[in-house]
């Protein structure tokens, strides 16, 4: 029993890596340099202080959990459900984050339901990769 349960676990290891090495292979190069964590909080301290407004930062955790605390001028948009709100994003490249970086792929779909571009979307991958200052609250 042993034995299959860490084959099972080792599988799904595998899978996940091969489902996340190709999750920006859509996006276009110039927002893959958000990759880096001090980039991200270049690009947050921008938005904040209103001199970037073609980018979006966007935090797809649940409510609750980006509440507690955020990357700094971040947007909650919880698994990517617009409910048909935020039509001026389409035109906007998006960062998008959650806590591990496999709600975004999900979010990322949810979006291109609703008519967002995925050459657009950039998935910086989980929260606990950014080290800059973070915010409490909406």
């Amino acid at each position: 029993m042993k034995k299959l349960l860490w084959s099972v676990l080792l599988l799904t290891i595998a899978a996940t890596g091969k489902l996340f090495a190709d999750n920006n292979k859509n996006t276009k190069e110039s927002l893959k340099q958000y990759l880096d964590p001090a980039a991200l909080e270049t690009l947050s301290q921008q938005i904040v202080n209103g001199e970037e407004s073609g980018i979006v930062i966007i935090d797809v955790r649940p409510e609750n959990t980006y509440r507690k605390a955020h990357i700094p001028g971040a947007m909650n948009i919880p698994n990517g459900l617009t409910n048909g709100k935020y039509e001026d994003l389409k035109m906007k490249d998006m960062v998008l984050y959650c806590e591990t970086g496999i709600r975004v792929e999900f979010a990322k779909k949810n979006l291109i339901k609703d008519g967002f571009d995925i050459t657009r979307m950039l998935n910086f991958g989980g929260f606990s990769r950014y080290k800059g200052k973070t915010e409490k609250g909406e």
